[in-house]
């Protein structure tokens, strides 16, 4: 019975610290992430990339560009002749440009976040949210280029969750709840260990004390 309750007691104690490191660890990965891509957009803020972007803002986005004009100039055979359109294809990285009304550049475009929106006109700090997809939770930011009066003054940059994001999750709780189980019942196994041996010592001792001292088989005349 009392080893039924030792293992109840550890099972119990260890899910909220299964729980806690849990959510620790996804926290750590999550700003590891965040900075990661905080690095990779802001590498973007360069000269090269700003020509590249303002002169072919139409194709200016990750993925493969099928379908792109020679130079990015469309020519126009007739006049029913639509120009050719970016196809999005999701991407483990994605870079959208925007300009300052936050219109993308691209029909290719993310929609820009409204929040990320009221934050960038108050501020040209950058912003961090999640980024839900089906595979799981990744990450996105928006910052200013300083690039005024062009298609590219904003960035919109969007990284996926790693593969097997939620498997990594289970079984991240799974290995620490078995751990801090297993913890949990050795350290109560020792303690009632030595609280269960203390009144044999002090029985012992007591029996000890109270036993009669032998008397001597001779006594000396």
């Amino acid at each position: 019975m009392l080893r039924v309750r030792m293992l109840v007691t550890s099972l119990l104690v260890a899910l909220p610290a299964a729980l806690l490191v849990t959510y620790a660890i996804g926290r750590s990965r999550a700003a590891d992430q965040q900075l990661a891509l905080e690095r990779v957009v802001r590498s973007q803020i360069n000269a090269q990339v700003r020509e590249r972007c303002e002169s072919d803002p139409t194709w200016f986005l990750t993925g493969p560009l099928e379908g792109r004009p020679a130079g990015g100039v469309f020519v126009e055979t007739s006049p029913d002749q639509l120009p050719p359109r970016p196809k999005v294809v999701a991407q483990p990285f994605e870079l959208f440009a925007y300009d300052e009304s936050f219109v993308g550049s691209s029909s290719g475009s993310a929609r820009f976040p409204p929040d990320f929106k009221r934050a960038l006109r108050s501020d040209s700090v950058p912003v961090f949210a999640p980024y839900e997809t089906s595979q799981g939770t990744g990450v996105q930011m928006a910052m200013t280029t300083g690039w005024r009066g062009g298609p590219c003054m904003y960035f919109l940059g969007r990284m996926e969750p790693p593969p097997n994001q939620s498997r990594q999750r289970v079984l991240t709780f799974l290995g620490l709840y078995l751990l801090s189980a297993l913890v949990a019942a050795l350290a109560m196994a020792q303690t009632v260990s030595v609280s269960a041996g203390k009144p044999r010592m002090r029985g012992r001792r007591l029996n000890v004390a109270t036993r009669p001292w032998p008397r001597s088989s001779a006594r000396t005349s």
